[in-house]
């Protein structure tokens, strides 16, 4: 698979919530310029504000959503392992991906350094002037050493915005444990002392996802998994993600992946053969 960049600036008026389930195999770094979103995590929900950069890695499963204010604005950076061309380098240079600490909130000085080198990509990659790719390559090498540094300094201290946003979590964190298992929303409510209609309407408001869609979400991530990493059949990973029949299974995956089982692991063992 060829390597890839992506930047992506974007003025967003009024209110918007990611509209899909989003977790995919490159990294990415969001960076807001203005406004303040919430961002939904692995399991947590974080409330982004101007001047902060989230560090979404790959496979791991984040949607952003509304806060009631209206506008902002973010520079999104994308990229893939082959971009980086050597192991050694993504290896290096990605560990900040790896994390639980996803946000970094920024100094002034911080903010100053990280606009620069990300108003310079957007430029270069509009214009591209001579030696573009190489200028381009040098600048997202930059940018991640200098995210590096940030991250070895900055502290994980994490506030939960409000104590249902802390029980959401838990209840989120239990779904990436239990995922093979049945999981009624009425069970797994009455384990959180939550009523199953409180528990749907704030898991959605909390996180962006319908309760079954993070749990699907969850569930085609890990089959995605299996499928590039072992040899089982459709059948028996669609038994080991936790989904009653195969037929479902193939309909769901579908659905958040763009793609059959069967496809994407042929897709995948194309890219590694």
């Amino acid at each position: 698979m060829p390597g890839w960049i992506e930047i992506e600036r974007m003025v967003r008026r009024g209110h918007y919530t990611m509209s899909l389930n989003h977790f995919h195999d490159h990294y990415e770094m969001y960076y807001l310029l203005s406004g303040e979103r919430y961002y939904f995590i692995q399991n947590k929900t974080y409330h982004v504000q101007k001047g902060d950069l989230v560090l979404i890695g790959k496979q791991t499963l984040h949607k952003t959503a509304d806060t009631g204010l209206a506008d902002h604005e973010r520079i999104l950076v994308s990229f893939n392992s082959d971009y980086l061309q050597q192991p050694s380098i993504e290896q290096s240079l990605t560990t900040v991906f790896l994390g639980e600490l996803h946000v970094l909130r920024l100094n002034v000085q911080q903010q100053t350094y990280i606009e620069r080198l990300l108003f310079e990509l957007d430029r270069e990659q509009q214009e591209q002037r001579e030696q573009h790719e190489v200028y381009v390559h040098a600048l997202l090498q930059q940018l991640l050493i200098t995210v590096h540094r940030i991250y070895t300094r900055t502290q994980d201290i994490f506030e939960f915005v409000s104590p249902t946003h802390k029980k959401i979590s838990e209840m989120a964190d239990y779904i990436n444990q239990h995922y093979a298992e049945s999981l009624p929303l009425s069970e797994v409510s009455a384990t959180f002392h939550m009523s199953s209609s409180y528990t749907s309407r704030m898991f959605k408001q909390v996180t962006g996802f319908s309760y079954i869609e993070y749990i699907n979400s969850v569930r085609v991530k890990e089959a995605q998994r299996m499928l590039r990493e072992t040899k089982y059949k459709v059948i028996r990973i669609a038994e080991e993600v936790g989904f009653e029949s195969v037929a479902h299974f193939g309909r769901v995956f579908k659905q958040i992946s763009g793609t059959a089982p069967m496809e994407y692991r042929r897709a995948m063992y194309r890219i590694n053969p």
